[in-house]
């Protein structure tokens, strides 16, 4: 029997001094946005909010929609269709200079373009928004 899998997932994008945040799972090699998903009948950027706060500790600001686009992937014996809405946002000035994850099963790190040639950015089509300064 073919199982799958369907859900909603807020990413966020923020720049400081010329470097993306990107985030990855504490001995993993892939990283991703911050962010994650969304609960019944939450609003995609209330969402974001909620993940970011739970994830760092701070608050976000100026959040605006970049994008949308789906991914779909196997894993656990299901395929995995994602809806990913992509924004937007910045910290306060002067927070979160020094990242620190307020869940032990993931890390931040600030990383320029060329840095993030040379690793896995999932999911693939994030790495054209990064690489393409579409943000």
């Amino acid at each position: 029997m073919k199982i799958e899998k369907h859900s909603v997932v807020v990413r966020g994008i923020t720049q400081r001094d010329n470097k993306i945040l990107l985030c990855r799972a504490v001995n993993k090699e892939n990283f991703f946005l911050i962010g994650g998903h969304l609960l019944k009948d939450e609003d995609p950027i209330q969402a974001l909010q909620r993940e970011v706060l739970e994830e760092t500790g701070e608050k976000i600001l100026n959040i605006k929609k970049v994008c949308d686009f789906a991914n779909s992937y196997f894993e656990g014996g299901a395929t995995i269709h994602e809806k990913n809405i992509v924004f937007r946002f910045d910290f306060e000035p002067e927070s979160f200079l020094h990242p620190q994850s307020l869940e032990k099963h993931i890390e931040f790190i600030w990383m320029d373009e060329e840095e993030t040639k040379n690793i896995t950015v999932l999911p693939n089509s994030i790495i054209s928004l990064i690489n393409g300064g579409v943000y």
